[in-house]
């Protein structure tokens, strides 16, 4: 599952040199604004041009996280908690010590 969600940022990223991200912020008052993003070698300005917009990011997580990501990112997140979940069960034929 997480390498499901690797790959989904990664095809994203891969098409269009840069993950395309959604401008936001908060002005002075605390209103949602919108405002240029800080080009880096990951993220970018989100165009009309872009592949895969579904895949971007542009889930945009309630105050007080302000936090866009993708649904790659998601994948990754319930793939951690499966792997976390698996790794801590006692496999069925373990016996169970009794101290």
């Amino acid at each position: 599952m997480i390498a499901i969600g690797i790959a989904l940022n990664t095809l994203v990223i891969g098409l269009n040199q840069g993950m395309p991200s959604k401008p936001v912020g908060d002005d002075a008052r605390g209103n949602r604004v919108y405002s240029p993003v800080v080009q880096t070698i990951k993220h970018r300005q989100e165009q009309k041009s872009d592949l895969l917009r579904v895949l971007d990011d542009r889930i945009l997580f309630p105050k007080p996280f302000d936090e866009l990501v993708s649904f790659g990112d998601l994948v990754i997140a319930v793939g951690i908690c499966e792997l976390t979940y698996y790794a801590s069960r006692r496999p069925e034929d373990a016996p169970a010590v009794i101290t």
